[in-house]
């Protein structure tokens, strides 16, 4: 996003919570120890304008010491402290689809980010259609 509107994006921290019950959905590996649960909003700096939501659990205990604590500290996106790692990994989409949510019709994506063929995380983004729909 950043490069597309040249514009920084900061990363608003909603929720962070650990949690024992991980959806179905989100496929994490069964014997994880520590997960988490995490919400937060991209904004843009220079108009405070929400250009995505991301809902994230994250398998704590699969990840390097130092990206699980970058991310336990809340202040950066998950993909800056992936970079800042330089860990080798890969995204595997999972699903996709249009939805509304607070009556704001918006694009979403489901993903695992994995290593090694095995899920560390799901990420799941909603877009809403109206940031997007008139930028070139």
């Amino acid at each position: 996003m950043e490069a597309y509107f040249n514009v920084p994006i900061k990363v608003h921290l909603l929720s962070q919570y650990p949690t024992e019950d991980v959806p179905a959905k989100d496929m994490l590996a069964l014997d994880s120890k520590r997960v988490i649960l995490r919400t937060v909003q991209l904004v843009r700096t220079d108009s405070d304008t929400i250009m995505a939501s991301a809902r994230s659990t994250i398998a704590l205990d699969l990840l390097p010491e130092d990206l699980a604590e970058g991310l336990l500290a809340g202040h950066l996106g998950i993909g800056e402290l992936i970079r800042s790692q330089g860990m080798d990994t890969y995204r595997q989409l999972r699903d996709l689809g249009i939805s509304e949510r607070e009556g704001v019709l918006g694009v979403w994506r489901r993903y695992a980010i994995c290593k090694q063929q095995e899920a560390l995380m799901q990420v799941e983004e909603w877009f809403p259609w109206g940031v997007y729909a008139g930028s070139n």
